[in-house]
């Protein structure tokens, strides 16, 4: 980033440059910290009071109504939000429906369907053979922790 001399800013600040280097200048001073902090050293005391003196009081305030009116935010228009809702909706079954569509090409859901009975077949037969009585084991496992617990008072 090329960087202005005091001189060049200062011919800036005279106003003796043409208008298309002002607005380069000005531009640069917007994106440069450097610059514009040695820009703004530049500027005297008796000017900032002559400036004060030239500026209404209510000037702020008339800059500001000036950015509201420029400023008019278009409102969401309801349809609008409806319909995009509608689409993403629509776009989301098509793309869940395309899924569904090439797992069944793949034999996804037959290989499924064949492995569930196998593992609720393999599940009973596991339970079976396991003697396990969980109720009785709770009661007594409480029982005991409630003794022990009494005991410890």
């Amino acid at each position: 980033m090329k960087h202005y001399s005091k001189e060049e800013l200062a011919s800036y600040k005279a106003g003796t440059l043409s208008e298309k280097d002002s607005d380069i200048l000005e531009e640069h001073l917007t994106k440069c910290d450097m610059c514009c902090e040695m820009f703004l050293s530049m500027i005297h005391n008796e000017e900032i009071r002559q400036a004060q003196s030239k500026i209404s009081l209510d000037f702020p305030t008339k800059v500001l109504c000036q950015v509201k009116k420029q400023r008019k935010v278009e409102p969401v228009c309801k349809k609008k939000v409806e319909i995009t809702r509608k689409r993403n909706l629509f776009m989301y079954y098509i793309a869940a429906s395309i899924v569904t569509f090439m797992l069944m090409n793949f034999g996804m859901f037959d290989k499924i369907a064949n492995i569930i009975p196998v593992a609720n077949a393999t599940s009973y037969r596991a339970e079976c053979s396991m003697n396990i009585d969980f109720p009785e084991k709770i009661v007594s496992g409480a029982h005991e922790w409630i003794q022990n617990f009494e005991e410890y008072k």
